[in-house]
């Protein structure tokens, strides 16, 4: 079994149009010392009071933006999780980062603490649509951000996109995947944009209505993505995910396989196996319970009924290999696991779920119309 760590490092620059993650502006050197003396103090409580594997196979730092950091504040993060628990042999280490904030030495010093993993934010290669999102850098600054971690020696890089950006053709879509696949990263993420209560760009939403794609539209740029990335040798191997063979991201799959992940930092969310819970989102109420030697939780659920069975349907059938029917029964038991098969024999959306003797999955189209399909499926408890 799989176990991650997740490190959530909320500084920014400033707040992207469209981002609701929860993150604050970096204003002095010590904001990062104590974050990072409060997170291992976290993992020091979560190990000492939870049971969790032995051996630590990803650790993932994300944000936020964790390239405004020093690589130095990391190393001794990494340091203190060493010191409680193993790291597999050929642990996946990852670092999200922006291009605006990348420079030869940082990537050189993340290399030497053992950083194998690099996650840029790039959401397009075009100037225009980067404004639209209010991004930060440029197209230029990308693609540099790209040779200088090549230049350090990352040869798994994974690149960020976003889609059905407001007034984005299909012909300014299909500039972007041109740059991008002239660019061949490792792996890609293409996310359609989402348009979040209380982001500016929501806002603006209010008054012009006009700014989002129709949902037919979305869905063309999506097959058009697909399209594109296949035929150039990408996996598309999870609804938003491509990865060339041999670089899906382990970490990420970690989460879709409900594998455990300890989850540190402010508005962090985690899981053992059975129970979710997610920090508190705030940097000083999180660091004041941590002061306190209380676990910074504001929510917590254990995982059973009707929200396993939506989580299970929910992360396996967004992934193309779908999910395991012994793990399904495992799970869920043998009567639920039956009423679940009826309803696959009943259901609207038949000729869109593809199944075998050992998985169900969706059909490409079919990925269309998950949150609907899902809805359906988990309408079973009778």
């Amino acid at each position: 079994m799989s176990f991650g760590i997740y490190l959530h490092i909320p500084f920014c620059t400033r707040r992207c149009d469209y981002c609701d993650f929860y993150s604050t502006v970096l204003s002095d050197e010590s904001q990062t010392t104590r974050l990072l003396a409060a997170a291992a103090q976290e993992l020091q409580l979560s190990f000492s009071t939870r049971q969790w594997p032995a051996a630590v196979d990803t650790i993932y730092i994300g944000g936020g933006t964790p390239s405004l950091i020093e690589a130095e504040h990391y190393a001794g993060f990494l340091k203190a999780l060493i010191l409680l628990r193993h790291l597999a042999p050929e642990a996946e280490l990852t670092i999200e980062a922006n291009p605006d904030s990348l420079t030869p030495v940082w990537l050189a010093a993340l290399r030497e603490i053992g950083v194998n993993r690099l996650s840029i934010g790039i959401q397009s290669l075009q100037d225009s649509l980067l404004r639209r999102l209010g991004r930060l850098h440029t197209a230029v600054e990308a693609i540099r951000a790209v040779e200088m971690a090549r230049q350090a020696g990352f040869d798994n890089i994974s690149l960020d996109f976003i889609f059905a950006i407001p007034g984005q053709t299909p012909g300014e879509l299909a500039a972007d995947l041109e740059f991008l696949l002239e660019l061949r990263p490792q792996h890609v993420a293409w996310y359609c944009l989402t348009w979040e209560q209380g982001t500016p760009l929501h806002q603006r939403l209010q008054t012009n209505p006009d700014l989002k794609l129709p949902a037919d539209d979305e869905a063309d740029r999506f097959l058009q993505i697909h399209a594109a990335m296949t035929a150039a040798g990408y996996e598309h191997y999870e609804v938003s995910n491509y990865a060339l063979p041999g670089f899906r991201s382990r970490h990420n799959s970690g989460y879709w396989l409900r594998q455990p992940c300890l989850a540190v930092g402010p508005s962090a969310s985690s899981f053992d196996g059975v129970t979710r819970w997610t920090n508190q989102a705030d940097l000083e109420t999180w660091l004041e319970s941590l002061r306190q030697g209380r676990a910074p939780v504001a929510t917590q659920e254990t995982v059973t009924g009707e929200s396993l069975l939506l989580e299970l349907l929910y992360l396996g059938l967004r992934r193309l290999d779908g999910v395991s029917r012994a793990d399904l029964r495992q799970a869920l038991g043998d009567a639920a696991y039956y009423r679940l098969v009826k309803k696959l024999e009943t259901s609207r959306f038949s000729a869109y779920i593809l199944e075998t003797t050992d998985r169900i999955k969706l059909t490409l189209p079919g990925i269309l119309l998950l949150d609907e399909i899902i809805l359906e499926l988990a309408d079973c408890n009778e």
